[in-house]
C-alpha cells in the first residue's frame, strides 16, 4: 500500500473533481458482469455537460485518479488497463459501504466517496515515527520486564526510566550503553546504542 502523502494527494484531487463536477449531471451506473463477455465494462458513465469535450475531460481526470488510487490501495495491478483499475476502485467503494456511493450516483458522489476512501487509507498508512523512548519501552516489553525491573537492572530511579520510556527526557550516553547491555542480555541478541537511537 502507498504512503499517507500519496493518499492525501489523491484525496485532494478527488475533492477538487467533486467541486468541478457538481455543476454537471454526470452519472455512473454499475452493471452486473455479463455472463458471456467479461470484457464488457461493468461501470457505465453517462449524462453530463452537452459539451462532449468537457464531459470527456472530467471523466478522464476522475478515471486517472481512480486508477492511481486503485493501484496504490493494492486492489489493482500497475499493468491493469485503466478501465479494469477503475472498476476495481468502484467495487472497493461499494464494499466499503460509503455513504456517498452505492451502485449508482453522480460522478460528484463518486468523487466524494473516493476522497473519503483516500482519507481512510491515508489514516491507515500513517504511523508516527518511533522515538527513542518508544524503542526503549518496546524492548522493555519484549524483554518481559516491568518498569521496576528495568530501573533495578539499570541502577536508575524508576522515575528516570519512566521519563525515558515516555520521551520526556533523553538518556545520557552512559545510560544508553547500559540499556543496550541490559536488553542484549535479556533478549539474547545484540541490541546496540545505534538500535536505541534508531540509526541501525
Amino acid at each position: 500500500m502507498e504512503s499517507q502523502a500519496f493518499f492525501e494527494t489523491r484525496r485532494v484531487a478527488f475533492e477538487d473533481l467533486a467541486l468541478r463536477e457538481r455543476a454537471f449531471d454526470l452519472h455512473a451506473h454499475r452493471l452486473p458482469r455479463p455472463a458471456v463477455d467479461a470484457s464488457e465494462p461493468r461501470w457505465i458513465v453517462g449524462g453530463g455537460p452537452t459539451d462532449l469535450h468537457a464531459q470527456q475531460s472530467l471523466v478522464e481526470a476522475l478515471f486517472a485518479e481512480a486508477r492511481l488510487a486503485a493501484v496504490g490501495a493494492g486492489v489493482a495491478q500497475a499493468d491493469d488497463d485503466q478501465r479494469t483499475a477503475v472498476e476495481k476502485w468502484c467495487d472497493l467503494l461499494v464494499q466499503s459501504h460509503s455513504p456517498f456511493w452505492h451502485d449508482v450516483g453522480t460522478i460528484e458522489s463518486l468523487a466524494r466517496a473516493s476522497a473519503e476512501k483516500c482519507r481512510q487509507l491515508a489514516s491507515e498508512t500513517y504511523r508516527p515515527p518511533e522515538r527513542m523512548g518508544d524503542r526503549i519501552n518496546r524492548l522493555r516489553l519484549e524483554s518481559g520486564m516491568s518498569v521496576e525491573d528495568l530501573a533495578a537492572a539499570m541502577e536508575l530511579a524508576k522515575t528516570s526510566v519512566i521519563a525515558h520510556t515516555q520521551n520526556r527526557s533523553t538518556p545520557r550516553p552512559e545510560a544508553l550503553s547500559r540499556y543496550a547491555e541490559v536488553f542484549s542480555s535479556r533478549l539474547e541478541r545484540q541490541v546496540s546504542v545505534a538500535d536505541l537511537r534508531g540509526e541501525a
